[in-house]
């Protein structure tokens, strides 16, 4: 076998020397793959972080937009609502002025109605010559008195009554025997209602306290 020399030697020192350095080579490539990672992982949380703003950002936007349309359906109800009363209400204003928009015509009338009542109370009737203006007297007032119960105007029952200050004017009071206080005893002048409504109080004598 040959000798090797004292060149080749050296000449074979260099290999292993390198041979020798690869280990500390694998370690600075494996430091630099995790500091790589490392990095990557920064990065990608640097790059996902706009995306969760992005997110944040829509979310709040979102609940913005559902309390600002739960508000305005909130205030859409109450002015619906505010809406139907003013319709009812201008309704209920509507058939009050066609029950009582002829109510002044209707006191009116009732004036007739007891002029024709007076001309009744004085008339003789068992006078013969009287009985053509006694029926026609009695006819006219009752076509009259018909034509007001059609518009809704029906007299106030007075006599007998207990006296009712809604219903009923005292003009006098009077001891009666026998007879409750405040009892309607007499009635000097019909009432009348109008729709329940009255247009004119009975004016009435009173049964007074003992």
């Amino acid at each position: 076998m040959k000798k090797q020399t004292h060149k080749e030697h050296e000449a074979a020192e260099p290999t292993q020397d390198s041979t020798q350095n690869r280990p500390e080579a694998a370690d600075t490539n494996q430091s630099n793959t995790v500091a790589d990672g490392f990095e990557n992982n920064i990065k990608a949380e640097e790059t996902a972080s706009p995306v969760d703003e992005e997110k944040l950002a829509t979310d709040k936007e979102l609940k913005r937009l559902t309390d600002e349309i739960a508000a305005k359906s909130d205030a859409f109800l109450r002015l619906t609502a505010e809406y139907q009363n003013y319709r009812r209400r201008v309704e209920k204003e509507k058939q009050e002025l066609i029950k009582f928009g002829n109510e002044k015509l209707v006191v009116d009338l009732l004036k007739v109605l007891d002029n024709f009542d007076r001309a009744l109370s004085t008339v003789d009737y068992d006078c013969e010559e009287n009985k053509n203006l006694v029926s026609g007297i009695e006819m006219i007032r009752k076509s009259l008195s018909d034509l007001l119960k059609d518009y809704g105007v029906s007299p106030i029952e007075a006599v007998g009554q207990t006296f009712d200050p809604e219903l009923h004017h005292a003009v006098m009071t009077e001891a009666a025997e026998g007879v409750a206080p405040d009892t309607v005893l007499d009635e000097f002048q019909k009432g009348y209602t109008l729709h329940q409504k009255v247009v004119r109080h009975s004016m009435v004598k009173v049964s007074a306290h003992g």
